[in-house]
C-alpha cells in the first residue's frame, strides 16, 4: 500500500505484527528525494506498535509504502498538527500485486 501526503506525518502505528510477517516500510522524504526502508518489530497477536518518526533526521516525509506480509493493520498516522479546515479525502495510489 502507497500513501501520499500533503502534510508529513510523524509516527504510524500497527495491530498484530505476527512472527516473520512484521511489515515493511518505506519512507520518502525531503522532498522525495531520499529514501528509507524499516522492519518493524513483531508484537504477535492484540499486540500494538507505535513507530516515531524523527523529524529532524527524516524531515518531511510525504510517502509511505508499507507491504505487510501476513496478518496485521495500520492502527494510526500520526501528523505534527491538524488542519484547520480537515478533509476527508483519501487516495490509495497501489494497493496489492498488479
Amino acid at each position: 500500500m502507497t500513501i501520499e501526503f500533503r502534510i508529513p506525518i510523524k509516527m504510524i502505528s500497527f495491530l498484530n505484527n505476527e512472527f516473520k510477517n512484521t511489515p515493511d516500510i518505506k519512507l520518502t522524504y525531503d522532498g522525495g528525494n531520499k529514501t528509507i526502508v524499516f522492519d518493524t518489530p513483531m508484537t504477535g497477536d492484540n499486540g500494538f506498535v507505535s513507530l516515531p518518526i524523527n523529524t529532524n533526521v527524516y524531515k518531511t516525509v510525504i510517502m509511505v509504502e508499507i507491504k505487510i506480509s501476513g496478518s496485521g493493520a495500520i492502527n494510526s498516522l500520526e501528523y505534527p498538527y491538524c488542519p484547520r479546515t480537515p478533509t476527508t479525502t483519501i487516495s490509495i495510489k497501489k494497493c496489492g500485486p498488479t
